[in-house]
């Protein structure tokens, strides 16, 4: 389009004025294009158009590889079975947890504190075993405290009381009180079982 300026004058009769109108036409409308257009992105540089090659790769080889995914890879690769022992190792020491490289079935999944049986046995002084009774009193052999002259059968040392217990000493007194009162137990023949025998006439 012509500018207004152009279009406002009188149009000349003679050829260069025609000629000098156009030509500014031309001029304006190729400035108003350069004003308009985007300007043009800047050429790229050599360190963002191609990655560096080294010189023993031909530009055929594989593609590249950024810099941190190599880390990221050489990170996440297993390590040896060895060293993950020697860890494990070092983490049961450290944490007083079980260490089972070969998965032996040992009970540590139900049993997570020691058993205190062993604790307790050896807290407690020892006992009198019932075996050693036996060798020492009902054999016949020689009581401690008595003269060295003085032996004991098995039925002197069961009648002198000397293997009962206070429980059994107070079992046999709450014996003798019942049947004092008439609460012991009845003779032969004269139970409840021998009255009903008695009443029905059976024999």
């Amino acid at each position: 389009m012509l500018p207004r300026t152009a279009l406002s004058r009188p149009l000349a009769g003679t050829s260069a004025s025609r000629s000098m109108l156009i030509r500014a036409a031309s001029t304006s409308a190729s400035t108003s294009a350069s004003s308009s257009a985007p300007a043009p992105a800047p050429a790229p540089t050599h360190a963002e158009s191609s990655p560096p090659a080294s010189s023993s790769q031909s530009t055929s080889a594989s593609p590249y590889t950024p810099q941190f995914l190599t880390a990221v890879q050489s990170a996440s690769a297993r390590p040896p079975k060895s060293t993950l022992q020697s860890l494990a190792a070092l983490r049961a020491s450290l944490f007083g947890t079980t260490y089972n490289p070969h998965n032996v079935r040992t009970g540590a999944k139900y049993l997570r504190k020691p058993l205190v049986g062993p604790g307790m046995l050896s807290y407690y002084p020892p006992t009198l075993k019932l075996s050693e009774v036996r060798k020492f009193l009902l054999d016949g052999r020689r009581l401690a405290g008595l003269p060295d002259d003085t032996d004991r059968s098995a039925a002197e040392v069961v009648a002198a009381r000397m293997v009962y217990t206070p429980y059994e000493l107070q079992r046999l007194e709450d014996v003798k009180r019942r049947k004092a009162l008439g609460k012991g137990p009845p003779k032969k023949g004269e139970g409840r079982r021998a009255a009903m025998k008695n009443k029905t006439g059976k024999k």
